[in-house]
């Protein structure tokens, strides 16, 4: 049987494990930033990422899904914002982490310079 820090400690990874691949996408960072600056409705992203609506409309559903991104209705129209202001935190951090280095070992892993070694 799991000590109760264990289960806890199992939701904790799991919630984190599932943000981390809902950011996965390269695309849905990029929604992110966008939304990091404000209020934006689906077409309003479309037109700055250069997208179709229905490709947008799916990543947003996704980061909606996640709890990530919520909505405002006003009227008729839909805009979308984050809902986790610490996103934005965590997109810089991993920013900085790039900045000093972080990420290189994914290069070399499958370039040549892992056949050398072997």
């Amino acid at each position: 049987m799991k000590k109760l820090i264990d289960i806890d400690a199992g939701l904790v990874i799991q919630q984190c494990s599932d943000v981390l691949h809902i950011l996965s996408n390269p695309k849905r960072v990029h929604i992110l930033l966008i939304l990091s600056e404000g209020e934006q409705s689906a077409k309003e992203l479309m037109y700055r990422l250069n997208s179709s609506q229905s490709g947008i409309s799916q990543h947003l559903a996704k980061m909606r899904d996640g709890g990530i991104v919520s909505t405002k209705r006003y009227g008729l129209f839909v805009r979308y914002h984050l809902a986790m202001p610490e996103i934005k935190r965590l997109l810089i951090e991993v920013e900085e982490f790039l900045k000093l280095g972080g990420g290189r070992r994914r290069r070399y892993a499958r370039g040549r310079d892992i056949k050398r070694s072997r």
